[in-house]
């Protein structure tokens, strides 16, 4: 994907016919430091950044294919010499040219985030929160339209939409995305950008594996791991009846969709729950984990999980008609769990 500064180019339009793009590329790499050229016709589009007249990358889109760096600069400029190409020039701040550089390799971390699971107000806050550079992918669910929110060490630095209309602010932007997915429906993207240094270094990535075991101030116990209580099938059939009282209720249709919703105001919380790292899945009766989570946490996690989303149901008094027999039938276990069904 081709990734574009939405701020004012410092030339914009340029028709290829007038130029000699090589002398023009060689003149502005030169002369402003840090910059981006952008090109596009029918047939192609491209970016190339440079650095006080190094290339720090670039990339070419055609019908064939995409290509980076040197092969994707040659490819803009043999386009240039078959076709009638428009040129724009971006000044970039040279603390930010990595940043556009590296664009172009980011790697996805989260995809097809839908508004059933999340709202893009609490997806843009999460990000946030989490310092992601980067940028989330809006597409409004009827295809018309979509967009792209670009950050920056967890600060929005650039938005767009497509089709292109009037040049608006960021947040102009941000706010009319946000309004079109709460009304239309939608899906996000979300990627990463990391920048290629010379040595060939990143910056380290969270890895899930390795994630602290304890969570919401639980810590697990001394004993050995086989001693444990084993809280997988309890907590699936809490699941389960949960699933009952909702269905027979007939205020809810999908029940893994609401509790993912109900999960998802939870995830600070308890990261297991988080609904983007898809660790926890729920669905046709069956609890399914990708890591380790303490019993403990697993069996808090989901209890007021629930609990959060009978009371907003109102099917409190249902659920514990319906939750009786699983607290007698489980009353030594879920006292080792410190679970407690007020």
């Amino acid at each position: 994907m081709v990734i574009i500064p939405n701020h004012q180019p410092l030339i914009e339009g340029l028709s290829s016919y007038y130029l000699r793009i090589n002398r023009f590329i060689e003149h502005y790499q030169s002369t402003i430091g840090s910059c981006g050229i952008h090109m596009k016709s029918a047939q192609v589009e491209g970016m190339a950044y440079y650095d006080s007249g190094h290339l720090m990358g670039a990339i070419c889109q055609t019908i064939a294919g995409t290509v980076f760096d040197e092969e994707a600069v040659q490819q803009l400029i043999s386009a240039t010499e078959k076709h009638n190409v428009t040129v724009s020039v971006y000044q970039i701040e040279p603390d930010m040219i990595y940043f556009w550089a590296n664009a172009m390799h980011a790697t996805p971390v989260h995809r097809d985030l839908t508004t059933d699971i999340t709202d893009l107000d609490r997806l843009i806050a999460k990000m946030v929160g989490q310092q992601l550079t980067g940028f989330i992918e809006v597409l409004i669910a009827d295809g018309a339209e979509s967009g792209i929110l670009l950050f920056n060490s967890g600060q929005i630095i650039g938005a767009s939409t497509s089709p292109e209309g009037a040049r608006e602010t960021f947040d102009q932007v941000r706010r009319r995305l946000v309004e079109e997915t709460s009304t239309r429906g939608g899906t996000f993207h979300v990627s990463t950008i990391s920048a290629r240094e010379k040595n060939g270094d990143n910056p380290k990535k969270r890895d899930p594996s390795k994630a602290n075991n304890a969570e919401a101030g639980l810590t697990l116990p001394a004993a050995p791991a086989a001693r444990q209580v084993d809280a997988l099938p309890i907590v699936e059939e809490l699941l389960s009846l949960g699933e009952t009282v909702c269905i027979e209720s007939k205020r809810v249709k999908d029940f893994p969709t609401q509790f993912r919703k109900a999960a998802m105001k939870l995830a600070d919380k308890y990261s297991f729950l988080d609904p983007f790292l898809k660790e926890f899945e729920y669905s046709d009766g069956r609890l399914r984990l990708q890591r380790n989570v303490p019993p403990q946490t697993l069996a808090a996690g989901v209890l007021e999980c629930i609990q959060n989303m009978m009371t907003a149901l109102g099917l409190t008094s249902q659920f514990k008609a319906k939750a009786d027999g699983w607290l007698r039938a489980n009353a030594k276990s879920l006292k080792g769990l410190g679970v407690n069904l007020n």
